[in-house]
């Protein structure tokens, strides 16, 4: 974030106060808050009838899914289940199903606090100055009359040992042909 777009010290402050209430808003909730919620859904709805170890399961099962949620999003999901608002208002809802809708009821404020979060953990980004804009153009400047020149050097002796190897190519071949004629006059000679 831009330095020119931090929030002053009032907007922090006021930031964190709101962050710090979502927090207790999204506070997970009590077993017993669960336990009496869906306990009444299932007073009034059909359940199917099940053995005791079934029915520790169920329990167990609705703990396991619906603590996690504020205690207030569990109550308005069962309440929405109780008034037919969600489900057809006969059978009573699966933990997913009351998760499902805890879910929807908490997705504002789980919004609200990330947008929170970004901002007040955001890494303030400082634009440069004028002196260290021109420091850098000043640097690499200099780095591309550096790499310039080492081009060129390099081109100039790259050209210089091709001309070399040429002269050296030219030599040994002018001694190949001396001594190629040299064997051919002792040839004629004998």
């Amino acid at each position: 974030m831009s330095a020119a777009a931090e929030p002053s010290a009032e907007e922090r402050q006021a930031l964190v106060e709101r962050r710090q209430h979502l927090d207790e808003q999204l506070q997970p909730c009590d077993g017993a808050t669960v336990l009496r919620s869906v306990g009444l859904l299932r007073s009034v709805m059909a359940v199917p009838n099940v053995d005791e170890e079934t029915r520790k399961l169920q329990k167990a099962a609705f703990l396991m899914t619906l603590t996690k949620y504020p205690a207030w999003a569990v109550e308005a999901a069962c309440a929405q289940f109780l008034e037919a608002a969600q489900g057809e208002g006969i059978h009573a809802p699966k933990p997913g199903e009351i998760a499902t809708v805890c879910r929807r009821l908490i997705a504002e404020a789980q919004y609200e606090r990330a947008k929170i979060n970004a901002v007040l953990d955001a890494e303030i980004y400082v634009p440069p100055t004028d002196e260290e804009r021109a420091e850098v153009s000043r640097r690499f400047a200099e780095i591309v009359a550096e790499l310039s020149e080492a081009s060129a050097g390099n081109r100039t002796r790259e050209a210089g040992t091709a001309h070399a190897d040429r002269l050296q190519a030219l030599s040994t071949l002018r001694e190949a042909e001396a001594k190629a004629k040299s064997q051919e006059i002792e040839g004629v000679k004998a």
